[in-house]
């Protein structure tokens, strides 16, 4: 008989590091997303992943530690190789696998609709 290991919620920073660290190490291998991020540097991922762990704290825990602008990000990217509606659907989806995997509960549910509203935002200011 074996026993699988109860998922809890999303709690502290450290498990929105796993989270984003998860997505990303997907998304880099990713036929469809990886080509937006392929010509980063290390050291550029050493820089960017911070950001993305400040961004998910302050959309789950208000931390007010985030201090961007996706959306400006987003369209530059869209306008060196544009996004599709595939392309959302699988952030989406990797993004939802990656947070069932490990966490359940009101916060990790959270987490998901927030990227769901995201990318309908992103979406339609886009153009897609």
């Amino acid at each position: 008989m074996t026993t699988s290991a109860v998922k809890r919620d999303i709690t502290k920073p450290k498990d929105i590091q796993r989270i984003v660290d998860g997505f990303f190490k997907k998304v880099r291998k990713d036929t469809l997303l990886a080509p937006y991020f392929a010509d980063k540097t290390q050291e550029e991922w050493d820089s960017f992943l911070p950001v993305m762990y400040s961004f998910w704290e302050n959309v789950l825990f208000y931390s007010g530690g985030y201090a961007g602008n996706p959306m400006q990000r987003h369209k530059e990217m869209n306008d060196m190789k544009s996004f599709t509606q595939e392309h959302f659907t699988r952030w989406l989806n990797l993004m939802s696998e990656v947070v069932d995997k490990w966490y359940a509960g009101e916060k990790a549910e959270m987490m998901k609709e927030r990227a769901r509203s995201i990318a309908t935002i992103m979406q339609v200011k886009i153009g897609t």
